[in-house]
């Protein structure tokens, strides 16, 4: 029993009196069974140390990884490996830990058991399916997301042939099969009976299945997969042509023709064209059988043309080194002006394959740096991240054209003109129809098509745009080549134009970026060589603010968000904000601030937008996050998964910054029991967080004081730096003038009331405001931040009545506020309460200081800690400190508490003038000391923003 309920102490004690540590009871379970299975690290732990078998088995085989794993108890887990648990051991149904953590969704558990020495992820059961075929049948896209993470075989086969691709379409869900899709799963794929996930998701039949789950719902999900799978054969077969081209590239142009043992060249082919080895050797015998002749224009997507109609081997490409001496302008330049002095041939080949290489994404980023490199050894620097859109050739003419004109033109109407342009001028200079560029030969379908939003640019449509505007256009390009620049000229010209160029950037997989030359001095048509000094362009820092919302609706870290973003901006930095929803205030506050505001692509998908949009979907939904961030921020413990993923998966080279708000281990006295139950791994999770960060800044002493002792467990895998930050009350209530007035004396609450009411203190402020209301005359009592539901509305209204007692005075309910709502809040009231048990920091406390009303504080804040040390630097009036009221963290002191408050309440009310001329001295003194600066000079320093 004293394994079963956690008794560490009295088990310890029957140990020493000689109990036996491996005694079997029911199902041959040992004590170490029952400690795991119910989730007691420590008495498991000193099972251990008194030398309990960790790895004996219960009739079933299991052992107690098996048990704590089932349950997703972390800390047993993390015990029970320690003591040297056998992460790969099977029961009888040969299923591992593994499993049994997939199974039953616990994602966090299969992240620490998939760390364990030796783990195999892909370990099959009796059915022989993987821990990831059961979380893609149970829709558990975290735990698929946790298992791809850490190197699990996406198209892993079971007994029936099945993937789990075909679990996730069978039962239904989309979700899942995202994820699959995200790492590589086959949608060809096909299972014992001869169907692939397509064909399952065709069946609108799912009694097979045997689930609980509604049979619309099933296959409702099952119509999403469908359209997925269909979205992801396109991009395959797109990707398939891309990949033909760059091995065509290497057969052709490098000489890769023979089949060699660990050949280099063979490697590097495999590793640009997303090919296996294998794959790429078969490529060359092919090749080799059907001789070396020149390309027909349906044998790949990589053969060309040439203007005057001549099927043109790549090996005469005067872009290649050593092919004929072409393409390199003087021997050593960077430069290739592509005029009418080289043939159109030669032009458009070398524009064609310029603007067709693409990559895998797992060599995005050296892309990205290639192309920041050229840019920089070419005198410039980038402009405004466009959008990935499809449209982002036409962005960058538009931002080209209107920096040198002036002019300012939308990029689908630029798009239409060119359109235009080439129905009306379907020849190029050498008098052959442009239909010869063209893949399938069909030029009014390519109009069409290239008429679309959306639709990728290509070489004619840029030559067009050239053309139409009379001005030469520079592309700078991430290919690793002599000739990165190419400078196209328009056909009705045989020399550059005598304005300067449109500058254009281009990384090898269909994005462009538009350049500038102005930060780096020089005129735009001054574009270097390599035999240049080159200076390179200090661009702005770049930043990432992760969040769902860019306003401050709900306050606390909204607020802060914004506050980040503006200290930012201030300084110099350019800063991108995510938010899940944006109402037209929110859009007008971002562009007023300065900050770019990125919103989810939603397209046909009807769902609300949820936080796992940007932790696990961020490409799909998000596209428009740019590259080449520098730092991206995250909020503990709200976005620092997603801002994580954003930085390992998309941008390796930025640094992670994270904010941290809360102590989970310090508010779970106040919360619902299965949330308090919850709060231990919340906090092992905050912490095991910081170790990804390059830094972390704590808001407010409290906070930084109790990380501070706890990152001490990580030892080298703390946080690099860990920084206090005091936050500053926003411009809204700084420039409050709050004055004393009125008849009526309104106090002020802020937070909601169902399932925080005893953290918020809310019950002990109605009781003290019943009792003052006995002394008060017409007192009212507003309370901000109750939830706009119905439900919870009238609940929270009926418990405030009921803690209050009072029949002289009920309490007024409102909703969220904006802090607009917010400052007329403060600016009408007499009073601002804040009566938490347990409050990290206390912003909303702050904002009223700032605001020069009267508040009382609970002592058992963040606020009043910091208010403290303040005073103690001779930064704030030592008379606030009288405004810091004592208040038991014990619900059972109510009572005693509330009448504590309620004197204070009376006291500020009754000599509210003067409480107001204090006040306003407590806000000047402040304000004044500026003692926010030292801590914001941290986060500027650390981004390189000052020195």
């Amino acid at each position: 029993m004293a394994a079963v309920n956690g008794y560490h102490n009295i088990a310890k004690a029957l140990l020493e009196a000689g109990a036996t540590v491996n005694a079997r009871a029911d199902q041959q379970w040992t004590p170490v069974h029952l400690a795991a299975m119910n989730g007691h690290p420590e008495t498991v732990s000193i099972l251990y140390l008194a030398g309990a078998d960790v790895n004996s088995r219960d009739e079933e085989e299991r052992i107690p990884l098996h048990m704590a794993a089932q349950n997703g108890y972390q800390e047993t887990v993390s015990v029970l490996l320690k003591a040297g648990s056998n992460v790969n051991i099977k029961n009888n149904e040969e299923k591992t830990s593994m499993h049994l953590a997939a199974m039953n969704g616990h994602h966090e558990t299969v992240t620490l058991l998939a760390a364990a020495p030796g783990a195999d992820v892909n370990s099959q059961d009796n059915k022989q399916m993987t821990p990831l075929h059961w979380a893609a049948r149970n829709d558990d896209y975290e735990t698929a997301s946790a298992l791809l993470a850490v190197d699990a075989d996406v198209n892993a086969r079971d007994k029936e042939k099945s993937v789990p691709l075909h679990e996730a379409a069978i039962h239904g869900h989309p979700k899942c099969v995202e994820v699959l899709l995200q790492y590589g799963a086959d949608v060809y794929v096909r299972n014992e009976t001869g169907l692939s996930a397509k064909d399952i998701a065709k069946d609108v039949d799912s009694s097979s299945i045997g689930t609980d789950r509604n049979a619309e719902e099933v296959i409702r999900g099952r119509k999403e997969i469908l359209k997925l799978l269909k979205e992801e054969t396109n991009r395959m077969s797109q990707r398939k042509k891309e990949s033909q081209a760059v091995l065509v590239r290497f057969y052709e142009e490098k000489g890769m023709t023979e089949v060699k043992k660990d050949c280099p060249l063979i490697q590097a082919a495999a590793n640009e064209s997303g090919r296996t080895v294998e794959q790429v050797k078969s490529f060359i015998n092919y090749r080799k059988r059907k001789g070396k002749r020149p390309l027909q224009p349906d044998d790949n997507p990589g053969d060309t043309a040439g203007a005057d109609g001549a099927k043109k081997s790549k090996t005469e490409d005067p872009r290649v080194e050593g092919a004929d001496g072409r393409g390199k302008a003087g021997g050593s330049s960077q430069r290739t002006e592509m005029s009418m002095e080289v043939s159109s041939t030669e032009k458009f080949e070398k524009l064609k394959y310029l603007l067709e290489v693409k990559i895998e994404d797992k060599v995005r980023s050296e892309t990205y740096n290639r192309l920041a490199r050229h840019v920089t050894e070419s005198g410039l620097c980038f402009r405004d991240e466009l959008p990935g859109d499809g449209n982002c050739m036409f962005h960058a003419v538009v931002d080209q054209f209107f920096c040198q004109e002036g002019k300012r033109i939308n990029h689908l109407d630029l798009r239409k003109q060119a359109v235009n342009f080439l129905r009306e001028n379907p020849y190029n200079s050498g008098g052959d129809h442009l239909r010869a560029f063209v893949p399938d030969g069909n030029w009014d379908k390519y109009l069409d098509d290239m008429s679309r939003d959306g639709t990728l640019g290509d070489h004619i449509v840029l030559q067009a745009m050239a053309d139409m505007l009379g001005h030469d256009i520079s592309i700078v390009s991430s290919v690793e080549a002599e000739n990165y620049v190419t400078i196209l000229t328009p056909n009705s010209r045989t020399s550059s134009a005598p304005g300067p160029p449109l500058l254009l950037g281009h990384y090898a997989e269909n994005h462009y970026a538009s350049l500038s030359s102005e930060v780096a001095g020089r005129s735009a048509n001054q574009v270097t060589t390599s035999q240049e000094t080159l200076q390179p362009a200090q661009a702005a820092i770049s930043v990432l603010l992760v969040n769902d919302e860019y306003g401050t609706s709900r306050g606390g870290i909204s607020t802060m968000n914004r506050q980040v973003a503006r200290l930012l901006l201030r300084n110099g930095a350019k800063v991108y904000g995510t938010a899940l929803t944006a109402t037209e205030d929110d859009k007008r506050r971002a562009a007023k601030d300065g900050l770019n505001l990125l919103l989810p692509e939603c397209d046909d998908d009807q769902r609300t937008p949820t936080l796992d949009w940007l932790t696990y979907y961020s490409r799909e939904h998000f596209p428009n996050i740019p590259r080449n961030l520098q730092y991206i921020f995250g909020h503990v413990d709200v976005t620092s998964k997603a801002a994580k993923n954003i930085k390992e998966k998309r941008c390796q080279d930025a640094k992670l910054v994270l904010f941290n708000h809360e102590m989970p281990e310090d508010t779970r006295y106040y919360k619902p029991a299965k949330k308090a139950m919850r709060a231990a791994d919340k906090e092992t999770r905050i912490v095991e967080d910081a170790k990804s960060a390059d830094a972390v800044f704590s808001v407010g002493s409290r906070l930084y004081s109790h990380f501070e002792t706890e990152y001490k467990s990580l030892e080298d895998s703390e946080p690099r730096h860990h920084y206090l930050f005091l936050p500053r009350a926003s411009e809204v209530f700084e420039e409050t003038d709050a004055k004393p007035g009125g008849r009526n004396k309104v106090v002020l609450s802020f937070g909601r009331v169902c399932e925080v009411m005893a953290q918020k203190g809310h019950d002990m402020a109605a009781r003290s405001i019943g009792y003052a209301a006995e002394k008060i005359d017409n007192m009212s009592w507003v309370v901000r931040g109750v939830a706009e539901d119905a439900d919870d509305w009238e609940k929270s209204k009926k418990i405030l009545e009921r803690k209050m007692q009072s029949r002289k005075i009920k309490p007024i309910l409102r909703p969220y506020g904006t802090q607009q709502e917010l400052a007329r809040d403060i600016k009408g009231a007499h009073l601002v309460l804040m009566t938490s048990r347990s409050e990290p920091f206390g912003l909303v406390g702050l904002e009223a200081i700032a605001a020069g009303v009267p508040v009382l504080i609970s002592d058992q804040s963040g606020l009043a800690d910091m208010i403290k040390d303040l005073i103690k630097q001779d930064k704030c009036h030592a008379d606030l400190r009288h405004r810091i009221v004592k208040t038991s963290v014990k619900e059972s002191d109510v009572e005693e508490t509330a009448r504590r408050w309620a004197e204070k309440i009376e006291d500020s009310l009754e000599y509210s003038t003067e409480e107001f001329k204090k006040a306003a001295e407590f806000k000047k003194k402040l304000l004044g000391s500026k003692y926010w600066e030292e801590s914001h000079k941290d986060l500027l320093l650390f981004c390189g923003l000052i020195e």
